[in-house]
């Protein structure tokens, strides 16, 4: 983009220069002293100009905006991977923890394995079945109550 307004910077110069030249050239065959021009106000090399400025702020928002996004990425990954060597460090040290551990302290603690196929069906079906049997010896114990009216 700043090529792009340079280009027409110098366009814009060399254009009215070269309006200034041919000007005075007139006026030198017209036997009339050569004039000094001077800035104008208002300059159309500044209105062509503006589109081009306008894309170049634009941009560069969008590389500032994309270099923030950069800088978060990388700090995220050094986190990550700091996080990740503060990780292996706790797991080694608890390594070397669990191995000054009696296991059989463990053993007392532990929570019975769980049962799974046909034989935890066979178990399951016994204790229903004795619930079952406790269930209709207890109501069979009650005495039967008649109904008056």
């Amino acid at each position: 983009m700043d090529k792009s307004i340079g280009k027409i910077d110098a366009f814009g110069t060399g254009m009215r220069e070269a309006g200034q030249k041919v000007a005075n050239t007139f006026r030198t065959f017209a036997d009339k002293p050569e004039k000094e021009y001077r800035e104008k106000k208002f300059s159309k090399t500044e209105l062509i100009k503006k589109p081009f400025q306008a894309k170049r702020k634009l941009m560069s928002g969008i590389l500032n905006c994309a270099d923030a996004a950069i800088e978060k990425t990388e700090q995220l990954a050094a986190d990550v991977k700091q996080y990740q060597t503060d990780k292996a460090e706790r797991e080694t040290g608890g390594i070397d923890n669990m191995e000054a551990v009696n296991p059989m302290e463990f053993a007392r603690v532990a929570e019975p394995e769980f049962q799974y196929g046909a034989e935890a069906f066979e178990v399951y079906e016994r204790e229903n079945k004795k619930k079952a049997a406790d269930a209709l010896a207890k109501e069979a114990r009650k005495p039967a109550t008649t109904k008056s009216r």
